[in-house]
């Protein structure tokens, strides 16, 4: 397994091109196609640092979208999880699910929650950034 700067070397443009998209089915297709690389760890962690770092940066609708496509690749690998299975072979099955109105409402919901407590989180970082930042300029 890739050390998380060996993945970010590899594939930051895949991720990134991930990021943008905003069909739920290119979105499906996208992971068919690149699940081996998409469903890891270091691809989760990618995703939920870069829509922190939208959010800092005043970027809520990139933000928004971002954390969409994080939620959707932790939803997929806690599916799998469940099912016992490889996370790529819950792909369908996962957005399957999400016709349903129940089930994507729930994952609207999630998504919303998510999405507030990176808000939270993106204000409690610029301030420890700026008293870090204040702390250099004062030694």
């Amino acid at each position: 397994m890739l050390s998380y700067h060996e993945f970010t070397q590899e594939y930051a443009d895949l991720v990134e091109e991930f990021m943008a998209i905003s069909s739920l089915d290119k979105s499906r297709d996208f992971l068919i196609q690149h699940g081996t690389i998409l469903l890891q760890e270091n691809a989760s962690n990618y995703l939920l640092l870069a829509s922190l770092e939208d959010e800092m940066n005043g970027f809520r609708d990139k933000m928004r979208l971002t954390a969409r496509q994080s939620q959707i690749i932790s939803n997929i690998t806690e599916l799998a999880k469940t099912m016992r299975s490889h996370p790529g072979n819950v792909i369908i099955p996962f957005f399957k699910r999400l016709e349903e109105k129940e089930h994507f409402d729930g994952f609207m919901t999630g998504l919303e929650q998510f999405v507030a407590n990176l808000i939270k989180r993106a204000v409690v970082k610029r301030r420890e950034m700026d008293e870090e930042r204040a702390r250099e300029e004062g030694v």
